[in-house]
């Protein structure tokens, strides 16, 4: 054998014993009861270990088409998660390894093909200069896409902040991930939006829930998930804490040029996409000069994307 036939094989088996591993831990992680300490921290296990094989499936003479193909592969590693079963529909054994090879040939040919991916219409929050904050937005979707939802409803406050921090770990490995520079960019972004959204929501509510009794593991997490710069831009004091981040107020709507309502406080959730121009454009290099609909479209694609990895692992979004 050569040596690249050899380093082939190294990686293949490679592949092979990763798959088997994520097969084991992905069906221990049925036997515990949703939600609970154990199956979270398997399944946050399972979804690293999957998405760091990104760069092994990549064919690298594909570089015009490596977004589209990083976008397909995360949605299979998603589904991976909810809906792989050791048996098949007719009851007969399969492997992780097979059943993952198979949706990634036939989706990724689909691109090779240029195949007509199914557009459904979705009703996505989104910002408008009326304050309406709705758009009708085109989403891409496979025929795989309707998968079943982990369901945070039945868990109690302390248990679900725990999920959400967990499911940071998730976001936080997306995020230092180079083959896809705007999920590390926005999605810090995003996620600071969802969790300050959040906790300025159980504050408003006066709910009664003790937020100083969380664990301060899962709230450190949370911070650490979040670009703190992004949420200093638009609070009026700096927040290192939930506690502090339910009470503190936002900048007014005219400090961010928007003109509906100028002395009106920031909405919460959605934030208003004049507030992540502001930022991009103050901070990245490579974004200093681009306009406000450049950015303002890429907000919208993403945060399409950031609510449905959201809502694909049953995280209800504040709207």
């Amino acid at each position: 054998m050569t040596d690249e036939e050899i380093r082939l094989e190294e990686i293949k088996l490679l592949v092979k014993k990763k798959l088997k591993n994520a097969q084991e831990d992905i069906i221990e992680m049925r036997k515990y009861e949703e939600g609970s300490e154990e199956a979270n921290n398997l399944r946050c296990k399972v979804l690293l270990e999957l998405y760091n094989m990104f760069d092994i499936f990549f064919p690298k003479d594909k570089m015009d088409k490596k977004q589209e193909l990083y976008d397909i592969y995360m949605d299979i590693v998603l589904e991976v998660m909810e809906r792989y079963t050791p048996l098949d529909k007719d009851g007969k054994p399969r492997t992780l390894e097979n059943y993952f090879n198979f949706l990634w040939k036939r989706r990724k040919n689909n691109i090779y093909k240029k195949s007509k991916i199914e557009m459904v219409s979705d009703e996505v929050e989104d910002d408008s200069e009326d304050g309406s904050y709705l758009q009708s937005d085109g989403v891409q979707l496979n025929e795989w896409a309707e998968k079943d939802r982990r369901d945070t409803e039945g868990l109690d406050f302390s248990e679900k902040i725990k999920y959400i921090a967990e499911l940071g770990i998730s976001i936080c490995w997306l995020c230092e991930n180079k083959s896809s520079k705007n999920v590390k960019k926005y999605y810090p972004l995003l996620y600071s939006n969802l969790i300050s959204a959040y906790f300025r929501l159980l504050n408003d509510s006066k709910s009664g829930i003790d937020i100083s009794s969380i664990d301060i593991k899962h709230e450190n997490q949370m911070f650490d998930t979040m670009n703190v710069d992004f949420l200093d831009s638009y609070t009026m004091e700096v927040c290192r804490t939930l506690e502090k981040l339910a009470q503190v107020e936002y900048k007014k709507n005219r400090d961010f040029g928007i003109e509906e309502d100028p002395d009106k406080e920031l909405k919460a959730m959605p934030l208003h996409s004049k507030v992540f121009y502001a930022f991009v454009v103050s901070h990245y290099e490579e974004d200093e000069g681009r306009d406000y609909e450049s950015v303002k479209s890429t907000v919208s694609q993403l945060r399409t994307k950031f609510y449905r990895f959201l809502t694909d692992n049953g995280v209800d979004v504040i709207k």
